[in-house]
């Protein structure tokens, strides 16, 4: 029961010693709607920034993909000109060897 009451009476003295101590204005503690709205704006350019890289980096996605296409389409006709040119020359062998 002893230890209850001290437990009490620590509590107390503890709630005592939080009221009196020194605590910063509110305006260091908490933010004004004028804080709030700076940082809003803040925000709100970065944002319009991030898309404006993004819409850059889209395009840019896009002109590799169709730089890429024409490479791969260059070389998928040189492939089939070595097939046709190789099938020429079997042709042929085959021709001198049925003769």
């Amino acid at each position: 029961m002893a230890a209850f009451a001290v437990a009490g009476g620590v509590n107390q003295v503890l709630k005592v010693v939080d009221r009196v101590k020194e605590r910063p204005p509110p305006a260091e503690t908490y933010a004004t709607k004028a804080d709030c709205d700076r940082r809003h704006n803040c925000l709100a350019l970065e944002v319009s920034a991030w898309r404006v890289d993004i819409q850059v980096l889209r395009r840019e996605i896009k002109e590799d993909f169709r730089e890429a296409a024409a490479i791969n389409e260059q070389r998928a006709s040189k492939l089939h000109t070595r097939v046709d040119q190789l099938l020429e020359a079997v042709s042929e062998v085959r021709g001198k060897i049925s003769l």
